[in-house]
């Protein structure tokens, strides 16, 4: 923003941007400091400011600018037979006998997993 003075003008810029000549140019905050949203977070800039936004299996805690894991046992219904938080992510827990499958989250016997990996190839 510039106003006209006695014999010139004199510019100046609001906060997040920068002033070149008479133009104000928005501060890139995400490319000056990285680790603004910290190390599970993404920084995106916009005019004149920044917001951050999460990985997967993480959520902005109230300050908006850092991640938090999701708690995703708390959910009764993610898993039958018990859930193990993790970061990023969760785990179903399974009875004896049985594995979690590679692909779904449910229990498979250990004779059906190693069937269906040998016919699948893996």
């Amino acid at each position: 923003m510039c106003v006209n003075t006695v014999g010139g003008f004199t510019c100046k810029c609001p906060p997040g941007f920068t002033q070149h000549h008479t133009a104000c140019i928005d501060n890139n905050e995400c490319v000056g400091e990285p680790s603004l949203c910290g190390t599970k977070g993404i920084c995106q800039n916009s005019p004149g400011s920044f917001n951050c936004a999460c990985q997967r299996g993480y959520e902005l805690d109230d300050t908006g600018l850092h991640c938090d894991d999701v708690n995703e046992c708390d959910s009764n219904d993610r898993c039958q037979h018990g859930c193990q938080n993790m970061l990023g992510g969760y785990r179903c827990n399974c009875p004896q006998g049985y594995t979690q499958h590679y692909q779904w989250n449910q229990c498979v016997g250990e004779y059906h997993t190693h069937t269906e990996g040998a016919t699948l190839g893996h």
